[in-house]
């Protein structure tokens, strides 16, 4: 797969964990909108749920403007995209288990254990031979 097509899936990526900015940033009423509409109970009140809901959406934010930053080189980042990979596939099944273990639904721990495991199987094979 040609170098370019590498950049697009990797900036695509990084532009929808960007997305993470609006909660991070937003008002309070969207994280409680949001936690409505997934889990269908209200936003705890206390404060180390904001700060909690604002810290990870900030840290899913940085996690995309990495990859928007590696997708400019991908050769010169190959090792660091390949090593990143294989932490994906690591961090799926740990994702996984917090997600369930935390009571979370399963359709949410599976999607974000799924999705890390097949983000990171997805980049370590784009970068065979990288």
């Amino acid at each position: 797969m040609s170098d370019r097509t590498v950049s697009l899936l990797l900036r695509a990526a990084g532009c929808l964990n960007l997305t993470a900015l609006l909660f991070a940033f937003g008002p309070r009423r969207w994280l409680e909108g949001g936690h409505e509409l997934l889990l269908g109970s209200s936003f705890p009140e206390e404060p180390v749920a904001e700060y909690l809901a604002r810290s990870a959406s900030l840290l899913y934010a940085f996690h995309g403007f990495l990859l928007i930053y590696a997708a400019g080189d991908v050769r010169k980042f190959a090792g660091w995209l390949r090593l990143y990979g294989g932490l994906a596939l690591l961090a799926g099944p740990a994702f996984l288990a917090i997600d369930l273990f935390s009571g979370m639904p399963p359709w949410w721990a599976w999607g974000e254990g799924t999705t890390l495991v097949l983000g990171g199987a997805l980049v370590l094979w784009l970068m065979r031979g990288r």
